[in-house]
């Protein structure tokens, strides 16, 4: 069944992602991804496709750690690589590394804003429309209408905040502070790895 979900170890994680120099370390990211995808576990069994997507993806990005090593050590190489080797044709299989992080990068984006509403939101709030606003703002600008539609329908079945705190073993006193590092955190990895897909125009990768 493996661990439950620790924000705590979620936090650890995340400060290990990027360097001092502003790398994106893709072993790190994955880590961390792999333990923050716990969390929507506790959201229901409506999430279970955002789960299973996550769990795809990172597995994709860790097959290119481990089948080739180095140019995949960090974001920055990872693009840098794949763009001389003329390596991002939608057809490949498994598909490349920078189109699947392009995906886990806008999936981040989602975090941050619902993240955001859960650290204002009150005990017996429902954290669907928290979680539907963030979605709209985010997530459904690069899905199709019929996804759209299938997402909001799980996002309205998402437990109070209360509930979802209980799951995972922490009340608002003690996760305020935690979602506050973890915010710290996430919005410059965001906002580096945003900046990397623009210098390469790739933000439409297919």
């Amino acid at each position: 069944m493996g661990t439950p979900f620790d924000l705590s170890q979620v936090v650890a994680l995340f400060e290990r992602i990027k360097t001092e120099e502003g790398e994106i370390l893709l072993q790190e990211y994955t880590d961390a991804y792999s333990e923050l995808n716990k969390f929507f576990g506790l959201l229901g069994r409506a999430m279970t496709f955002v789960t299973a997507d996550i769990n795809e993806k990172v597995g994709i990005l860790r097959h290119h750690l481990n089948t080739t090593g180095e140019p995949y050590r960090s974001a920055q190489a990872m693009i840098k690589y794949e763009v001389e080797k003329k390596l991002l044709d939608k057809s490949r299989k498994p598909p490349s590394g920078s189109r699947t992080l392009l995906r886990l990068h806008r999936a981040l984006n989602f975090i941050i804003h619902f993240f955001e509403k859960l650290k204002e939101s009150s005990d017996e709030e429902k954290l669907s429309s928290q979680a539907s606003e963030a979605y709209g703002a985010t997530l459904a600008h690069h899905h199709t209408w019929l996804i759209r539609k299938a997402v909001q329908v799980g996002l309205y079945l998402v437990p109070k905040t209360k509930d979802v705190l209980a799951s995972a073993k922490e009340t608002k006193e003690t996760v305020e502070p935690k979602l506050k590092r973890l915010l710290e955190l996430a919005r410059p990895i965001y906002e580096i790895t945003e900046k990397l897909y623009t210098d390469f125009d790739l933000h439409s990768l297919p």
